[in-house]
Formats: C-alpha cells, sequence, structure tokens
C-alpha cells in the first residue's frame, strides 16, 4: 500500500500539465465540431475559442478546483491507511496479549523514567541558581 502511495506521489501528472492537457482536447474537439460543419480551421479554432469563453480564467478555476481535489483525495488515503494500521495494530494486540501489556509497561517505565530523570537534570544543571551573580560562586 505504501509503494503504490509513493509510486503515485512520484509520478502523479502536474496539475498544471493536466488542465492544459484537458483544455486544449475541449477546444480541439469544438474546434472539429465546427471543422465538421464546413468552417475553415481558422474560423474554426476562432469560434470554438469565442464559445469556450476566457481560457485564462478557466485554467485557474480548473487548476483550483484539481488542487483542492487532490488536497481531498491525499487526506481520505492518509485516513483510510491510518484506520487500517490502527485495525491491524488493534488485532494484533488482541491476538497476543501478554505481548500487549508487556509492551505497555516497558513503554510505561521508559516514559516515566525519562521524566524523572528530565525533571531533576532540570532542576539541578538547567535553572540558574537563585542567587544574584551565580557566576562569582566557587566550589570549596
Amino acid at each position: 500500500m505504501r509503494r503504490l502511495l509513493l509510486r503515485s506521489w512520484l509520478w502523479k501528472p502536474r496539475i498544471d500539465d493536466e488542465v492544459d492537457g484537458e483544455l486544449a482536447f475541449h477546444l480541439e474537439m469544438r474546434t472539429r465540431e465546427y471543422l465538421a460543419q464546413g468552417l475553415t480551421p481558422e474560423a474554426a479554432r476562432r469560434a470554438a475559442l469565442a464559445r469556450f469563453g476566457s481560457v485564462t480564467r478557466t485554467t485557474v478555476q480548473c487548476r483550483d478546483l484539481a488542487l483542492r481535489r487532490d488536497r481531498t483525495m491525499d487526506r481520505r488515503q492518509y485516513l483510510s491507511e491510518l484506520r487500517q494500521d490502527a485495525t491491524f495494530a488493534a488485532r494484533q494486540l488482541l491476538k497476543n496479549p501478554g505481548f500487549a501489556v508487556v509492551t505497555t509497561l516497558t513503554l510505561a517505565l521508559g516514559i516515566g523514567g525519562t521524566a524523572a530523570i528530565f525533571s531533576v537534570v532540570n532542576a539541578v544543571v538547567l535553572k540558574p541558581l537563585p542567587v544574584r551573580e551565580p557566576q562569582q560562586l566557587v566550589r570549596v
């Protein structure tokens, strides 16, 4: 699954190329339609552009829509993979309850020990001493 995500991320067509290609396709189809009606190629192209409207405005709107679509799809894919991972983890923990207990205790002890050591180091080493000029203190 992750390989598929990486592949789609690396080889996904750029939004600009995708939008430009799609708009060029629609203009070409409209031009062919006018050519079939008997217009000259230049007149058919002008008529297609006139009927299409502002190409720049349409391009900007399509790019915005494509960006929103990609963000929505990426979010859905992320949430779907997160749900699958959580389901797999819960299934594995229910299948091996002894391992789950040992793992939980190990994490609790590790996090608790780290927090305790940091509290001591913070109080003793990192915070300055509550005196006026601590740089003048000397150890005898």
